[in-house]
């Protein structure tokens, strides 16, 4: 779900630009999610695929929770939050899902989706700058006389099982 979640970061950022006194959380399944999300000023925490009891002790904090994504384990938790959910409908294959949480967000706050925020947002340390850094000299990569270029090939199982089927559904 890496994809998926820096697909969300438009809309997180939307939600903190119109509420910037909340309280943004997220609930994340994976470390890598959960590092997609690390440093990201819109949220204050990130919980990774905390349990139970876990969620049970969340909803003395929270007034409201949204889900952004469809499928059982965000379905899960969503339905162990005792306080009022939003749940994003369900996702139209032709449309990227980076469009529908802005227009879900969009929705729920009232106003006009804004065509000039749909940038996925990461926040590197410079932790990350080195690890990279040294990443590419182990394999002989001079970042200053070589061109990177770094492609996104698909995000979701389908493109692993069945490209022909990925690929007719334009996501």
């Amino acid at each position: 779900r890496l994809g998926d979640t820096l697909f969300y970061t438009p809309a997180i950022a939307l939600l903190k630009q119109h509420r910037p006194h909340a309280n943004i959380d997220a609930i994340v399944l994976s470390p890598l999610a959960a590092d997609v999300l690390a440093h990201t000023p819109a949220i204050r925490q990130v919980f990774i695929s905390p349990d139970e009891s876990q969620v049970l002790a969340m909803n003395a904090d929270y007034d409201l929770a949204i889900n952004l994504h469809h499928d059982v384990d965000t379905k899960r938790y969503l339905a162990q939050f005792q306080i009022e959910t939003l749940c994003a409908p369900v996702a139209d294959p032709h449309q990227h899902q980076c469009a529908e949480s802005m227009a879900f967000i969009s929705q729920y706050l009232g106003i006009p989706v804004p065509e000039a925020s749909y940038q996925y947002s990461l926040f590197p340390q410079t932790t990350d700058v080195t690890k990279i850094e040294h990443y590419l000299a182990e394999h002989g990569v001079a970042k200053n006389d070589t061109v990177l270029i770094g492609c996104h090939l698909g995000c979701h199982g389908l493109a692993k099982r069945d490209w022909r089927f990925w690929r007719a559904n334009q996501h």
